[in-house]
C-alpha cells in the first residue's frame, strides 16, 4: 500500500488508472469545475453522491463581520446550481419514481481559520449546504416531491445540514503555536499553503528544526484517509441504512466540504496520484458526481469527458470506529 502511494503513478488499489495514469494534458483536464457536477438520477435501491467545495466566501476585510461569509452572489449561485440539478433529476421521472428519491445534504461545519490566526465564525461549507437544501427545497416544491423525502427535515435535523466530523478543518489548527513555527518559515500566503501541499513537509520540517511535527500536523495520506473513511461512511453505512428500510429508494447525498479535505481525496481515490505530489485546482462550488450502484460494485465519476472509477467507495475502512466522535449522526 505504501509503496503504492509513494510512487504516485498507482491507485490505492494497486492498479494503473485510466489513461494508465497519464499525467494531464489539455485532453485531460485535472481541475474540477462547477459543470463537473452533473445531474444523474440514481438506480433503484442505489445511490448517488455529490462532493462540493464551498463556494466562495469574502477575505477582503478581516475585520468586517462577514469576512469568511459566502460572498451573496455565491450564495445564489449555489442555489440555483442545486435547483438545477434537482430539477433536472425530478423531471427525468415519473411521478411514483419522483416518489422514492430522497435527499440527504452533509457538511463540514468548521469555521474559517488563516495561517496568520485571523478566524473568523463563519462555515464556508456549511452556509454552501444550507444554500444547496434551499435549492433543493424550491425543486421538491415544484416537481411535487413529499418534504420528508429530504431527510435533513427530520426532527432531530430540523432542515439543517448534518456536520461529518471527519470533514473538519486543517486539524494542525488546534496547535497555534505550531502553526507559528509554520508561518515563521513559510509565511502565511501562497508559501505556507504551496508547502503544506507537498509530499514529506513533515519529513523536511523535522529535519531542518530538528523537532518532530506535533499530532496535529496531518500530512496530505493522513487527510486524505480521513475523508475516504468519512465518505465510505455515508457510501456504506448510512446508504446501507436507508436502503434496507427503502429497497426501492433512490438515495442523493450531497457533501460540502473544502479544498483542503476534498483535493487529496480527489487526487487519490480518482485521478490515483500521490495528494502530496501536484497542486490541483477546484473552482469555488466545483465537484464530482459519483454514481455508485452497489450490486453491479461500481462507483463511477466524469472530469470533463473522461471517466473514472472510485472502488473505494464501496467498502468500508476498518479504520472507521462506531463512535459518535468520528461518525456524524444521521438519525
Amino acid at each position: 500500500m505504501v509503496s503504492s502511494i509513494e510512487t504516485g503513478e498507482l491507485n490505492y488499489e494497486g492498479t494503473p488508472k485510466s489513461p494508465g495514469g497519464a499525467q494531464p494534458s489539455e485532453e485531460n483536464r485535472w481541475k474540477l469545475e462547477r459543470g463537473d457536477i452533473r445531474p444523474e438520477i440514481p438506480d433503484p435501491g442505489n445511490t448517488v453522491l455529490v462532493l462540493q467545495v464551498n463556494a466562495k466566501d469574502d477575505r477582503r476585510d478581516t475585520y468586517s463581520p462577514e469576512f469568511g461569509a459566502l460572498m451573496p452572489e455565491a450564495a445564489t449561485q449555489t442555489i440555483e446550481q442545486s435547483r438545477y440539478f434537482f430539477d433536472e433529476v425530478f423531471s427525468g421521472l415519473s411521478e411514483d419514481e419522483r416518489a422514492e428519491v430522497y435527499v440527504a445534504v452533509f457538511a463540514s461545519d468548521s469555521p474559517l481559520v488563516m495561517p496568520s490566526g485571523v478566524k473568523s465564525p463563519h462555515r464556508r461549507a456549511y452556509e454552501t449546504a444550507e444554500k444547496v437544501i434551499e435549492g433543493a427545497k424550491t425543486s421538491m416544491a415544484t416537481h411535487g416531491v413529499n418534504e420528508n423525502q429530504l431527510l435533513n427535515n427530520s426532527s432531530k435535523n430540523q432542515g439543517a445540514p448534518i456536520p461529518v466530523p471527519g470533514l473538519a478543518e486543517l486539524r494542525m489548527w488546534e496547535n497555534p503555536e505550531f502553526v507559528a513555527k509554520l508561518t515563521d518559515l513559510w509565511g502565511v500566503g501562497g508559501e505556507f499553503w504551496s508547502k503544506y501541499e507537498t509530499l514529506g513537509w513533515k519529513r523536511d520540517f523535522s529535519q531542518s528544526q530538528g523537532i518532530k511535527p506535533p499530532r496535529e500536523a496531518e500530512s496530505q495520506v493522513e487527510i486524505m484517509t480521513r475523508v475516504r473513511d468519512a465518505l465510505t461512511d455515508l457510501t456504506v453505512t448510512f446508504a446501507r441504512k436507508f436502503h434496507e428500510e427503502h429497497p426501492n429508494g433512490r438515495l442523493i447525498i450531497w457533501v460540502d466540504g473544502m479544498y483542503d479535505n476534498l483535493a487529496p481525496f480527489y487526487k487519490a481515490y480518482v485521478r490515483g496520484v500521490n495528494p502530496g505530489v501536484k497542486f490541483t485546482p477546484i473552482e469555488k462550488g466545483g465537484g464530482l458526481t459519483i454514481k455508485i450502484n452497489s450490486e453491479m460494485g461500481t462507483a463511477t465519476t466524469k472530469v470533463g469527458d473522461q471517466e473514472f472509477e472510485v472502488p473505494a467507495l464501496l467498502r468500508l475502512s476498518p479504520r472507521v470506529r462506531n463512535t459518535k466522535e468520528t461518525r456524524p449522526e444521521y438519525s
